[in-house]
């Protein structure tokens, strides 16, 4: 797939396009509104991850001149909102101007569910399937979640609910089920979008002690694919959420 990725923070798009160049994507990257624009109505993409904060033109403006562009295939192409602004108004802006509202639930529960589906029956028995999510997700609805992080919250742990209610399948099947849910993990996107819309939430969970670090988090999956458990669940950080729960 060819992508375009707009995104002003050079970091953040350096990981964005090193991360995704790796999945064999051929990737372009604009560090402005302007520059993004000019590419993804100039160019020919598959898919364009648009950061709504940009200086020049703000991502809003860009969606609205791709939507506006009458050559075939832009009105319908897909475009990927990386933002941590969650006000009603920006909400409503992005879906006047074509940004999917559902795409949180299409990725978090609907695509694993229907990769479980498919990946069932090409598994030998004794396999296992992990599902990977954070604390804010797999607690949501016993502890608080920040407000731009509910979509995101509220999707992962339907996800996490779906799989758990194919066990019986898996079962049948020998096919073994882990949860691994982690706290907030430092180095990540997540971490840099909130520290950009929400430095008190990040200052918050450091408060609980240090965060878990990417090599921690990626050891714990590790550990859940190769690993026999005694438990469907491996938490990573954040003894915080245990309390009371």
């Amino acid at each position: 797939m060819r992508l375009l990725v707009v995104e002003d923070e050079v970091k953040l798009a350096q990981y964005l396009h090193k991360g995704l160049s790796e999945n064999g994507h051929v990737v372009d990257v604009a560090h402005d509104g302007i520059d993004g624009r000019r590419l993804a109505t100039g160019g020919d993409y598959d898919l364009v991850l648009l950061d709504v904060m940009l200086p020049g033109v703000d991502g809003f403006g860009v969606l609205q001149a791709i939507r506006a562009d009458p050559r075939p295939g832009k009105r319908s192409l897909p475009v990927l909102m990386l933002t941590a602004r969650g006000e009603l108004s920006d909400r409503v802006v992005g879906l006047e101007l074509g940004a999917d509202p559902d795409y949180p639930m299409r990725i978090n529960r609907d695509a694993p569910v229907r990769l479980a589906q498919l990946a069932m029956p090409l598994m030998a028995s004794g396999g296992r399937i992990v599902f990977v999510t954070s604390h804010q997700a797999h607690f949501h609805g016993a502890k608080h979640v920040p407000a731009d992080y509910v979509p995101i919250a509220e999707s992962k742990r339907a996800g996490e609910d779906a799989l758990r209610a194919m066990q019986p399948e898996f079962a049948s099947r020998d096919i073994d089920f882990t949860v691994v849910s982690g706290d907030m993990i430092e180095g990540t996107i997540i971490i840099r979008l909130l520290q950009r819309r929400d430095p008190d939430a990040v200052a918050a969970r450091r408060t609980h002690g240090a965060l878990p670090t990417v090599d921690q988090f990626a050891s714990a999956i590790v550990e859940a694919v190769n690993a026999p458990t005694s438990s469907d669940t491996i938490y990573v950080g954040g003894s915080d959420y245990f309390d009371h729960h």
